[in-house]
């Protein structure tokens, strides 16, 4: 029977749980690279001392978490305006303003 299921057709929520695994661990590097970016340009000289400090440490470890859904969401935006050109059936159209 496990044959069988390579040949069937994928279901909408399957392609999207499979969307969801792929994206998940990306949103958190983003995440996490843009706070420490923000952070870095922030501190100025001072980032190599302030990324030392626990204190910093445990603030941007709780505020990843935090930030992740705003993240995943501003992701999904961006991707669906890539991909709205090959949308099919909607007359989107693909010209540039």
């Amino acid at each position: 029977m496990g044959l069988f299921k390579l040949f069937r057709p994928a279901t909408a929520h399957s392609r999207w749980s499979r969307t969801c695994r792929f994206h998940r661990p990306r949103f958190g590097f983003l995440v996490q690279k843009g706070l420490y970016e923000y952070s870095r340009a922030r501190a100025g000289h001072y980032a190599k001392v302030l990324f030392r400090e626990q204190g910093f440490i445990d603030a941007v470890e709780r505020s990843r978490w935090r930030a992740f859904s705003a993240w995943a969401a501003m992701v999904g935006e961006l991707s669906r305006g890539w991909l709205r050109p090959y949308e099919s059936g909607t007359g989107a159209s693909t010209s540039t303003r």
